[in-house]
């Protein structure tokens, strides 16, 4: 039996008189698993007739009568954490790469993803978003590559923004960024607020206060306004082939050669050219260089 149902011995040779949703046989316990789709709740299977029944729940108010041969699973949702809080609070507080599976077990594009889980920083269960420790990955990427991801979790990576909106859609999430700098430096910002929308409305930032740390504060920032605002709250994604930021005479995302929720255009910016001077105030003022950056970090965890 597939890792994600477990048995419910209680119910053994019992029969139910719900309605069930689905009903088939005769069919493997693989095949009645696969008509559950992660979605129901429950579903039988009767060993020695072969049939299948998936249901929407199995309550034992519901039991009215036996029958040999029938055994019921429900979904395991341990075998299906969400984020790496969930895996920490499961006892995996080792850091490295994990399996999470952010989406609701109904949606029909349902899936798992491999991500880097740091389980020590500032508490552990943090779920990494974007990591870059050298120039060997191009984030100069189109739509679609920021949509489903990019790079290794290990390494270089952008997890992708359908994970991310994934991850932050319904839980009160934390954001938390973090740069060491070429002189050994390390320093990092926390943002308490911090999700993004779905694709259909361009992956939305939304992002708030408080925020504490060592890095300082070049998102929220509301020292550019008007015009030249560069308040990142409420902007969309931007890139190279996909302008949605607020400059009148270009692409931010073009110009600066990354992904990004620009407005016009940034002075906290994570993705540009690596170790390049084009790369220009990264996270205004405290590093007001791409030349200066060593390695770049944003992880996730919920509140």
């Amino acid at each position: 039996m597939s890792r994600y149902y477990k048995e419910k011995s209680e119910f053994i040779d019992e029969v139910f008189s719900a309605q069930p949703i689905v009903e088939r046989g005769p069919v493997t316990l693989i095949e009645c698993a696969s008509k559950c789709k992660r979605c129901c709740t429950c579903f039988g299977f009767n060993t020695l007739t072969k049939k299948c029944r998936v249901y929407e729940s199995c309550d034992e108010e519901n039991v009215n009568g036996m029958e040999r041969g029938w055994k019921y699973f429900v979904p395991n949702k341990l075998a299906m954490p969400k984020n790496c809080r969930e895996l920490y609070e499961q006892g995996l507080t080792t850091s490295g790469v994990y399996n999470i599976c952010p989406w609701d077990t109904c949606d029909p594009n349902f899936r798992c993803v491999g991500v880097f889980c740091d389980m020590h920083t500032d508490g552990g269960g943090w779920t990494v978003l974007q990591r870059r420790i050298d120039g060997s990955l191009n984030f100069n990427r189109s739509w679609i590559e920021y949509k489903n991801g990019f790079g290794i979790p290990q390494h270089n990576l952008w997890i992708g923004n359908d994970n991310i909106h994934q991850l932050t859609r319904k839980d009160n999430v934390s954001l938390y960024v973090s740069i060491k700098t070429t002189n050994g430096e390390m320093k990092h910002q926390v943002y308490e607020i911090f999700s993004i929308s779905n694709e259909s409305n361009k992956y939305k930032l939304t992002l708030g206060d408080p925020t504490t740390g060592t890095l300082g504060d070049s998102m929220v920032s509301t020292e550019y306004t008007g015009k030249n605002n560069r308040n990142l709250p409420g902007m969309l994604f931007t890139t190279y082939d996909q302008d949605n930021d607020r400059k009148s005479n270009g692409n931010c995302g073009a110009i600066y050669g990354g992904g990004w929720w620009f407005n016009w255009c940034y002075i906290g910016y994570l993705n540009g050219p690596w170790a390049s001077s084009q790369w220009s105030s990264p996270w205004y003022p405290s590093v007001t260089s791409g030349t200066y950056i060593q390695e770049t970090l944003m992880m996730v965890k919920p509140n």
